[in-house]
């Protein structure tokens, strides 16, 4: 028997006009990808509701508004909502105000694409 998975979708790495940083283009559910912080996955309980997004088998992403998550579901995080150069959204969470900062000291200071050793605390 073959493997009824679906490859992964390739995914388009793009620059946001906004800050100037990679963001990563992802195939949703919907007929239009969203635009992801790359390489970076949260605790899902860090992000509100209807702004996070879980990676599915076939390599698509998923709106996950369950309330409360797992505690220990990751998710993805729109780059829109941590774009240093973007309006805040109202009644930022702790967790998406210190991605702001950071990848606002990325577009001062380019480094290599923040991953999850380099996670900023919000306690």
């Amino acid at each position: 028997m073959g493997d009824s998975r679906k490859p992964r979708p390739d995914r388009v790495q793009l620059t946001c006009p906004h800050c100037g940083l990679p963001r990563d283009q992802v195939e949703t559910l919907d007929p239009d990808p969203i635009l992801l912080e790359p390489g970076l996955r949260v605790p899902a309980h860090e992000i509100p509701p209807e702004r996070r997004w879980i990676e599915i088998p076939d390599g698509k992403v998923a709106m996950y508004g369950v309330c409360p998550p797992v505690q220990s579901q990751l998710c993805r995080v729109e780059h829109a909502l941590v774009c240093p150069n973007q309006p805040l959204p109202p009644d930022p969470w702790p967790r998406i105000s210190k991605l702001r900062e950071a990848n606002a000291a990325r577009v001062e200071q380019p480094v290599l694409p923040l991953g999850d050793e380099q996670l900023p605390d919000v306690g």
